[in-house]
């Protein structure tokens, strides 16, 4: 835990002006990456068999972290060749270029693409830091290490997360944030809108820093969600089990709750 801190903290101190304009250097190797991805563009399909293909090619290749990061700049280039669904799943063959590697952390630029990609961080054990906005399903499956969004994310973010892994969102997330979260934790320095933090949680935790929307905690079984703003109406929806803490005005609490619901530190339901 402490290496992933110090990494951290390494990365805090290399913040990236915006105005600052990232020059990609051709080399062999990322050449060879790109030959990949216009293999990878013309699978039909783009999901988790597609991953597992490209993963067991690029346990053969060698290839920096400066090579990933340069290849996620380049993906504003390729967008042209690309439709819609093939782009937005480009976080698996990202996924699977970090997840073959033996290196330990990386860094994802998103913050020119002007469309938003899908599952970064998928079935991941390795550190990782974006900078930029990133889409739904971000850090899927996770296992371990560390995933820090420097941005926004949509829904879902963290959802099946494993015992172990960690993700920090300096922006919002959308709807369904640690959706059957299996451990972890899961810190948001913004604001959780839309619905369903913690849909069906079994363990692990849950912080809002910010405020959160209606039916907090649905179908949760177990683990703990922090809100340190307020939450909207529902809160607690078909709860099995587990706490939700609320630093700020609770909406309403679903009488289907039997959880444990705490305001500013008082338990409040059961009543």
């Amino acid at each position: 835990m402490a290496e992933i801190e110090n990494y951290l903290e390494e990365l805090e101190e290399q913040k990236v002006q915006e105005e600052k304009k990232i020059v990609v250097v051709s080399n062999p190797t990322l050449d060879l990456l790109l030959d990949e991805y216009d293999e990878w563009l013309k699978d039909r399909v783009k999901g988790i068999d597609t991953y597992q293909k490209f993963y067991t090619i690029f346990r053969d290749l060698k290839y920096t972290v400066n090579d990933v990061r340069d290849f996620s700049f380049m993906l504003q280039e390729y967008r042209e060749k690309q439709d819609y669904l093939s782009f937005v799943h480009s976080g698996f063959f990202l996924s699977a270029l970090i997840n073959a590697s033996k290196a330990k952390n990386f860094e994802i630029i998103t913050r020119h693409l002007n469309r938003i990609i899908y599952f970064i961080g998928f079935d991941s054990d390795k550190n990782i830091l974006v900078n930029g906005n990133v889409g739904f399903h971000t850090g899927l499956k996770k296992r371990a290490g560390t995933l820090v969004i420097k941005g926004d994310t949509e829904g879902f973010t963290g959802n099946e997360m494993m015992y172990g892994g960690r993700i920090i969102v300096h922006g919002n997330v959308t709807g369904n944030t640690g959706s059957s979260l299996w451990g972890g934790e899961i810190i948001v320095n913004g604001n959780a809108t839309g619905r369903d933090t913690g849909m069906g949680m079994r363990s692990g935790k849950i912080i809002i820093k910010g405020n959160a929307g209606d039916q907090v905690g649905n179908n949760m079984v177990s683990g703990k969600i922090f809100i340190k703003g307020n939450t909207g109406y529902r809160t607690g929806l078909d709860m099995f089990g587990g706490e939700i803490h609320v630093e700020g005005e609770i909406g309403s609490i679903d009488k289907t709750c039997r959880g444990k619901i705490y305001h500013k530190g008082e338990l409040v339901w059961p009543e």
